[in-house]
C-alpha cells in the first residue's frame, strides 16, 4: 500500500472511529478519564487497526501487528507510520 492510499483510508476511517468511540469516552467519569495525550495515542492506534481491518485483515491480526509496531516506533508514531510498518511486518 502506498502513502496516498494509507492517507485516504485514514481520512475515511477517522469519522467512523470518532462516532464509534465517542460514546465510550463519554462513559468515563472525570476522575478516571484519560489525558488528552493518551487519547491521541489511542486514536492513532485505533485508526491504524481499523485501516488494516478495512483492508481485510482480521481484527486480532491488525491489533497484534499495530501493537508490535507501536512498541518499536514509540508514542511519536503517527497512524500512517503504524499502518505502513504493520503492513510491512505482516507481508514479510
Amino acid at each position: 500500500m502506498g502513502k496516498k492510499t494509507a492517507e485516504r483510508l485514514i481520512i475515511e476511517m477517522k469519522d467512523r472511529l470518532k462516532k464509534r468511540f465517542s460514546s465510550a469516552h463519554d462513559l468515563l467519569s472525570p476522575e478516571i478519564s484519560t489525558p488528552q495525550v493518551e487519547v491521541e495515542r489511542m486514536d492513532s492506534r485505533l485508526e491504524a487497526e481499523s485501516a488494516l481491518a478495512a483492508l481485510g485483515y482480521k481484527p486480532a491480526q491488525a491489533t497484534k501487528a499495530v501493537e508490535q509496531v507501536y512498541k518499536q516506533l514509540g508514542a511519536q508514531a503517527s497512524s500512517e507510520d503504524l499502518i505502513r510498518h504493520a503492513l510491512k511486518s505482516m507481508i514479510s
